[in-house]
């Protein structure tokens, strides 16, 4: 019973998660919207800025990503030695992670 909504609530914090990016690269684009124009007065064409802004989404996705996969892999580490979260062998087949 406990296990059901498990794939309904990672749905939801991915769905959250996806939002919350885009929305930090819409804010980025809004902030910036003067240099926009800036670059676009000096001649830069709109690919070209477009472009500066796919590098930086790419660099911000990868820098989250990673540091996502370090944090994640410290807490399996801190699981798999110290084995602080133990699960009900009744509910679950096992009885603790890792």
């Amino acid at each position: 019973m406990q296990k059901e909504p498990i794939p309904i609530v990672l749905g939801l914090i991915s769905i959250v998660a996806v939002f919350t990016v885009i929305s930090t690269l819409l804010i980025a684009v809004v902030e910036k919207t003067r240099s926009i124009a800036i670059l676009m007065t000096i001649g830069m064409t709109p690919v070209r800025i477009m472009m500066i802004f796919l590098v930086r989404s790419i660099t911000i996705g990868a820098m989250g990503s990673a540091l996502g996969a370090l944090v994640a892999l410290a807490f399996v580490w801190i699981q798999s030695t110290w084995h602080l979260i133990r699960l009900d062998g009744a509910i679950y087949l096992v009885s603790e992670l890792l």
